[in-house]
């Protein structure tokens, strides 16, 4: 370790063109003292080698090329998942134990560890479990800069702890963790369910019901609508119209029989990829009545566009919240409908049938 050390302060010396008499102006030491480290024949001491790292801007882990040592700690952090899954928690906890031994300073050892504590509070309600997992995942928000997962981040560590916090009834200060890390409302869900356990947090709670609720509907339409594109790529047609059938389902249920909201627009257009997808299966006489209730609805809101969020049905707000939707689809509702369903390509004579009866039905209610 101590000659790849060496090597380390070299190589990272010259990548920034710098001479050793530079280098040892920056740090404030001898030409000799850089000369000696770099032979390997003296190594700078804890306090200077967290100087080199921050300035060669690296992690001391990198600049002594301790990523060996990691793999072997890779090893641990992988057993101690696979037990805590496998509810063997007596050998996950030697093991855990062993591992904070070995490696203090590791940053999956203690997220590792911290799932099987928590798992362990969760099954046995004991507040030495939980306290055990909020004090490793504040320890791992000291090491986040080791991590190289994409799905965990300081964002999620702090609502892991929120959540632990939650479970063990600390209810004021998980609100406070889930508040602090509340970036585009992610965890609007979680604030509002905690505060709606008292009343006197209810109008507070209704504000974030709201946040969560115009989040889930425009994210959920979303997933459903890519998931549809790939079912339909794949010619599975009938799982690509039941999840928009339920998709439509739930977006009417957001509808007012006299008032326009931007939930109109979107149940015109997701019905309309519906009516297309019908066209491509084969199914008349549904494609003839969907595409009736698209071009209703369309017209509805481009007559009256609408595109404050917060209108929703079941909304709630005060006279500060506005949310304005914004898409890519296109100007007019209209217009949007009549791109999507002008641009396909029939995958067979049946279905081309198919889809032109279904472009003269659309065409036939534009001329009207």
């Amino acid at each position: 370790m101590m000659i790849l050390l060496a090597e380390n302060i070299k190589k990272y010396r010259k990548s920034m063109n710098l001479t050793q008499e530079q280098l040892a102006e920056r740090l404030s030491v001898s030409v000799s003292t850089i000369s000696k480290w770099e032979k390997g024949t003296s190594f700078p001491d804890i306090i200077m080698l967290a100087k080199l790292a921050d300035f060669f801007g690296i992690s001391v882990d990198t600049l002594i090329s301790y990523e060996l040592k990691h793999r072997d700690a890779d090893k641990y952090a992988d057993s101690i998942n696979s037990l805590t899954r496998n509810r063997k928690f007596e050998e996950a906890i030697e093991l855990s134990e062993t591992a904070l031994l070995k490696f203090p300073n590791n940053f999956r050892i203690y997220i590792e560890s911290s799932n099987l504590y928590k798992t362990l509070y969760i099954t046995s309600h004991k507040n030495q479990s939980g306290e055990k997992a909020l004090e490793l995942l504040h320890k791992s928000l000291d090491l986040i800069y080791q991590n190289n997962d994409e799905h965990i981040g300081t964002v999620s560590i702090h609502r892991d702890i929120a959540s632990i916090y939650s479970l063990m009834g600390y209810h004021k200060k998980a609100i406070n963790e889930y508040k602090m890390c509340n970036y585009c409302g992610i965890n609007d869900v979680y604030i509002a369910q905690m505060l709606s356990e008292h009343i006197e947090n209810a109008e507070e709670s209704l504000l974030y019901i709201t946040n969560a609720m115009i989040k889930s509907v425009t994210e959920r339409n979303m997933i459903v609508i890519a998931a549809a594109n790939i079912f339909t790529e794949k010619r599975k047609y009938n799982e690509a119209i039941e999840i928009l059938q339920w998709e439509c389902t739930n977006i009417r249920g957001l509808l007012y029989d006299n008032e326009t909201t931007y939930y109109d627009r979107i149940f015109a257009i997701t019905l309309s990829l519906l009516t297309l997808i019908l066209a491509f299966s084969n199914s008349y006489e549904q494609m003839s009545s969907y595409i009736k209730q698209a071009y209703e609805h369309a017209r509805k809101f481009d007559k009256h566009p609408n595109y404050n969020l917060s209108e929703m049905k079941y909304a709630y707000t005060d006279s500060s919240f506005f949310k304005t939707a914004f898409d890519s689809f296109g100007s007019t509702t209209i217009d949007v409908i009549d791109h999507l369903l002008n641009n396909q390509r029939p995958v067979d004579a049946k279905s081309a049938n198919a889809y032109n009866s279904l472009l003269k039905l659309w065409n036939d209610m534009l001329s009207e």
